[in-house]
């Protein structure tokens, strides 16, 4: 039996996810009905999706293939001494892909007249694919819990194993692990849609900045560093709390400490981002091709 706490925080997730997409899209609209014409905000969260999929999905598929064929890589993932390895190699692939994407976005979107509500639309765009991830597999994990408190556990376990691809012992690990959940945990995964959020906005304003600087690819290699320092700072505290990094924190440990770097570094790109909004605006009094003067300060 699911007790109502944890059930409750998983519509707390679902919401909090799509709130994490919707205000921030309603609030760049509100304060660009007036200036934005045509289909620049939608358009440049529509291009943050795309990149989203071509530089995490699209493009990484190919290159985990060509890791996984070497046997090396292989060991690496598998062992418990060189583990950290393995997380900066998957960091450099994943963060070096999502800057290109960045990247993109703001080239794209921004050639003729610059826009950082553009640049942050993109952004939105580009963690949406998370958000509606939390949103899909909590919804699921909902579904299966009302189906547990009111029919037992053994109608979830044939829910679970009707398409014929989890076995037995799958679905009772699967049960197990749903039921071993915390609220806290759950109300987390999240809240932690916003946080990354104001990453992404952040990272995103760097290059904008950079871009409208003529300094894009040091903007960017800017960009890809801070992110690439974030995301494997984040693995590798989760893996603190795993058989691969044997265990040195407990899971309510790893659970407390990422969460709070999570908050620090979503302060820091909410910080980044004001000061670029800042500068923005005041550039905006005088026209849009002054930014670099702002900028450049």
């Amino acid at each position: 039996m699911f007790s109502g706490s944890v059930m409750t925080s998983v519509i707390f997730t679902i919401i909090i996810s799509g709130a994490a997409i919707i205000i921030p899209l309603l609030m760049i609209y509100f304060a660009t009905r007036k200036t934005e014409t045509g289909t620049g905000i939608l358009g440049s969260f529509g291009l943050g999706l795309l990149a989203y999929f071509w530089s995490q999905y699209l493009l990484t598929l190919p290159i985990i293939l060509i890791l996984n064929a070497i046997s090396g890589f292989e060991k690496l993932s598998a062992s418990k001494n060189y583990y950290f390895v393995y997380l900066i190699i998957t960091a450099v692939v994943l963060v070096g892909l999502a800057s290109l994407g960045r990247l993109w976005c703001v080239w794209l979107m921004n050639k003729r007249t610059p826009s950082l509500y553009r640049a942050i639309s993109s952004a939105v765009g580009f963690a949406a694919f998370t958000a509606v991830s939390r949103i899909a597999t909590y919804s699921s994990y909902y579904s299966y819990m009302k189906l547990c408190n009111t029919e037992g556990e053994d109608a979830l376990k044939s829910l679970i194993m009707a398409n014929g691809t989890i076995t037995d012992e799958s679905a009772t690990v699967m049960i197990d692990s749903l039921k071993s959940a915390s609220s806290m945990g759950i109300a987390l995964e999240g809240v932690n849609v916003l946080f990354m959020l104001m990453v992404e906005i952040g990272l995103i304003a760097i290059i904008y900045q950079g871009f409208v600087c003529r300094k894009t690819v040091k903007a960017t290699l800017i960009s890809a560093g801070i992110g690439l320092v974030y995301s494997f700072v984040g693995m590798l505290i989760n893996a603190l709390g795993t058989d691969k990094m044997g265990n040195v924190i407990s899971v309510e440990t790893t659970l407390i400490v990422y969460n709070v770097y999570q908050f620090t570094c979503a302060l820091a790109g909410a910080w980044i981002a004001a000061n670029a909004l800042r500068k923005y605006k005041k550039a905006m009094s005088e026209g849009a091709y002054v930014q670099s003067a702002y900028f450049e300060k």
